[in-house]
């Protein structure tokens, strides 16, 4: 197998190989895979990831075809969509043929190349397998999508504004653990014609559920009421969790390759500070929202580490 290439100024990579076909491949596929994942919870090796491949298959009397996938295709010029990271090409030799296969893989963005290599006829089942990982997403999307309509349904009958945006925040969150999930189920069932909007739609997310736990935990609280200046705190982080937002809208379209991730840690610590401080309010409303917080806190900063691979 050929080893992952992690970080590298180059982000073209090509690879080449000999099939000798004993008997007839009918209805095979060429797999690239990535064996870092095997390291890493909830990931499988099938889940490549590489942008854009291309592959060319020569047989000996000079007869070639050409095959294209990639993450970044739309589902419909691929030829064999299993999930959106996985990279399968289909080839098909007869009995005595030989062919020289081309690879090449182009992450443009500059992600990992995977160029490991598997041959494997399409009717055998890729074992993906299940692990704790797709469950606990699952189950996460499941939970907050409940409560994302429960909330709506109370903001409905009593025009509590804390409602709509705890609504709001639940939904962004169902949503951000559909793309967590290992088979990134939200590319899948919403833009798989448009794969390319997954990493804008990641950071609208990401810092999206900040915007609107801001304002959720304002209208709970009532924080005008205990503090003014407290309150002026908070609409400020909400702006400059905005102003974070279209930088790293810019920052990922435009290649500047600015570490945005960092302005982020450092907004969810200024948010934190400021639940503390919110949490020592002779409030239980206070208090719920403080506890609450944590939970939020720490899977977002579990997520900028599973993202870095840390």
């Amino acid at each position: 197998e050929t080893p992952i290439v992690r970080k590298s100024l180059h982000r073209v990579f090509w690879l080449k190989t000999q099939i000798a076909a004993l008997d007839s491949l009918d209805d095979w596929m060429l797999l690239l895979k990535n064996p870092f994942n095997k390291k890493l919870p909830g990931r499988s090796e099938y889940a490549a990831g590489n942008e854009y491949v291309d592959v060319w298959f020569t047989i000996q009397n000079g007869e070639t075809t050409h095959h294209r996938d990639g993450f970044l295709l739309p589902k419909n010029q691929r030829k064999v969509y299993l999930q959106p990271l996985t990279n399968a090409l289909p080839f098909a030799l007869k009995k005595g043929d030989t062919a020289t296969v081309f690879v090449r893989v182009h992450n443009p963005k500059g992600n990992p190349a995977a160029l490991s290599l598997e041959l494997r006829p399409s009717s055998l089942e890729i074992p993906f397998g299940k692990s704790n990982m797709s469950t606990l997403m699952g189950t996460h999307m499941g939970v907050t999508g409940i409560l994302a309509m429960l909330c709506f349904f109370f903001y409905l009958a009593g025009r509590d504004s804390a409602n709509l945006f705890f609504s709001i925040f639940c939904t962004l969150l169902m949503a951000h653990y559909s793309l967590i999930h290992p088979e990134l189920l939200f590319v899948s069932w919403f833009i798989p014609q448009s794969p390319w909007l997954a990493e804008y739609i990641w950071i609208f997310l990401t810092i999206g559920t900040f915007f609107w736990f801001i304002f959720f935990g304002r209208a709970f609280v009532n924080l005008r009421q205990h503090s003014l200046l407290l309150d002026r705190l908070m609409l400020g982080l909400a702006g400059v969790a905005v102003l974070i937002m279209v930088f790293s809208f810019l920052n990922y379209g435009l290649g500047w390759e600015q570490k945005t991730g960092v302005w982020l840690i450092a907004l969810v610590i200024a948010v934190l500070t400021l639940v503390i401080r919110i949490g020592f309010y002779k409030s239980t409303l206070a208090k719920i929202y403080a506890a609450g917080s944590g939970w939020l806190l720490l899977f977002t900063i579990l997520g900028l580490l599973l993202e870095r691979e840390v």
